[in-house]
């Protein structure tokens, strides 16, 4: 996918860098291109100015670009994702973060992101709570429309997937993990 300045693609890497060139993300020494190993996501050229309609000004394209991680919890963003939801953050993307309200999450949200807080029940079957959130997604993919998303974890790859192809068709880019 590349699209606003951005690419994302999903492959599963076999090789670890453990070197301190290797930590997350993983850059180039000029900053063009990071890459963040989980996901193998590449950031390419982040920035207004490579938004189609921000860089003219136009009014209907005045709004920031926006992107959501969705993930069970917090951990799994700041473990993994800090990094990536920086790079995002400095490029004036709006980030919102669709996971569990925890210290984790908040240290993120202190950072500038968005916190939307959703429960994900880990484990067994729970038809109601399930519901309930599968209706969350749907309200927050409405109220924010990202052309990004990032989710993690089974139910959020399930439900997301499903309420955001819902609500926003094929104007959205997908990557599960």
């Amino acid at each position: 996918y590349y699209s606003a300045g951005l690419a994302m693609f999903q492959r599963r890497l076999s090789n670890v860098d453990l070197s301190p060139i290797g930590h997350q993300p993983m850059e180039l020494p000029y900053g063009r291109y990071a890459m963040v190993r989980q996901a193998a996501l590449a950031l390419l050229s982040l920035g207004r100015a490579h938004v189609p309609g921000l860089a003219r000004g136009d009014a209907a394209a005045m709004t920031s670009p926006c992107v959501a991680f969705v993930a069970n919890r917090g951990y799994a963003l700041t473990s993994s994702r800090s990094g990536l939801i920086r790079r995002f953050l400095d490029a004036g993307w709006d980030v919102i973060l669709v996971t569990a309200d925890d210290a984790e999450s908040r240290s993120l949200y202190a950072s500038g992101a968005r916190l939307e807080p959703v429960i994900f029940r880990r484990g067994g079957l729970a038809p109601v709570s399930d519901i309930q959130t599968f209706r969350r997604l749907l309200a927050i993919y409405r109220r924010w429309r990202p052309a990004l998303i990032q989710h993690f974890h089974a139910r959020p790859v399930i439900f997301g997937s499903v309420a955001a192809r819902r609500v926003l068709g094929d104007s959205v880019r997908i990557t599960n993990t």
